[in-house]
């Protein structure tokens, strides 16, 4: 009861719908305010000691299924994007921050769609703006979507995964479309809808899985992934080799080393289960 309590009210506020059901999920386990109220009950003879145990049997169960609650948050987020009455209301309380006028979406064309505005994305978005090329931003903060209007870049307040924020957008016009977020399940949605409706648009995804990097990119070459460490790992060993008296250009070099040989790596580890056996098995018995 109390995780739909949060749920309803967080979509009240005009979160997205990951937002409630992380919340929801993420308070569905016993409180420590519950073993306050037993420890007085208990204390004061109101609260039998079969009745105590039964709090902390509760507790020990609601602490145990909660990291399972969490994992549902990506399929009851699927299934509740379907309905339209939550979708309706999500709009009604986006309200003007999840809409753009009709001047700013004709404005957007060949431009790029950058989903989230983290720390890395308040780092592409000037890159682009600094070259003079177009782009917009969907975000779900609020705040940030208020600061960047009044910049004059246009920005939405929504859930990227969500097909009529990006249609706001001008998924349709648009060039490319940047994937800064975080959480790989939010990024692999986004990437998977989008490329869906519009095959021939660009991506550049964030990852931090060798997993999920290989699950987009199975997508087609119009998916380009950054994985986070790797780059960082790479952009290291560029620096030391350099402190070293390395030249520019071998320092390069070794990097793009580096990163090729990663990318293989996570490639083979991949294909060396039992999914990849088969495959090998039949390309041979297919070329034979």
């Amino acid at each position: 009861m109390k995780a739909i309590t949060k749920f309803v009210v967080v979509v009240v506020a005009g979160y997205p719908t990951r937002v409630a059901l992380t919340v929801a999920a993420g308070l569905a386990q016993i409180g420590e305010f519950s073993f306050i109220v037993g420890t007085m009950g208990l204390a004061l003879g109101l609260l039998p000691e079969d009745g105590f145990q039964l709090i902390v049997a509760g507790a020990l169960l609601s602490i145990t299924l909660n990291p399972l609650l969490l994992r549902t948050i990506e399929p009851l987020e699927t299934r509740l994007r379907g309905t339209p009455a939550l979708e309706n209301l999500l709009r009604r309380r986006a309200g003007a921050l999840g809409t753009l006028d009709e001047g700013a979406r004709e404005g957007l064309r060949l431009h790029a769609i950058v989903c989230g505005y983290g720390r890395v994305g308040r780092m592409v978005g000037p890159a682009l703006e600094r070259r003079g090329f177009r782009y917009v931003v969907i975000t779900q903060q609020r705040d940030e979507v208020d600061r960047l209007r009044a910049r004059g870049i246009p920005a939405i307040f929504g859930d990227a995964a969500n097909q009529e924020v990006m249609e706001m957008a001008q998924l349709q016009h648009a060039r490319l479309v940047i994937v800064t977020t975080s959480d790989p399940n939010e990024g692999r949605l986004i990437v998977e809808r989008a490329h869906a409706r519009h095959p021939g648009l660009d991506f550049v995804v964030r990852t931090h899985s060798d997993t999920e990097a290989a699950r987009l990119r199975a997508l087609g070459s119009k998916v380009q992934v950054v994985h986070g460490e790797r780059e960082l790992g790479v952009q290291m060993a560029r620096y030391a080799l350099r402190r070293f008296g390395v030249s520019a250009t071998e320092a390069e070099a070794i990097a793009q080393g580096l990163r090729g040989r990663a990318v293989a790596g996570s490639l083979a580890r991949r294909d060396s289960g039992m999914g990849g056996w088969l495959v090998r098995i039949w390309a041979r018995v297919g070329g034979g």
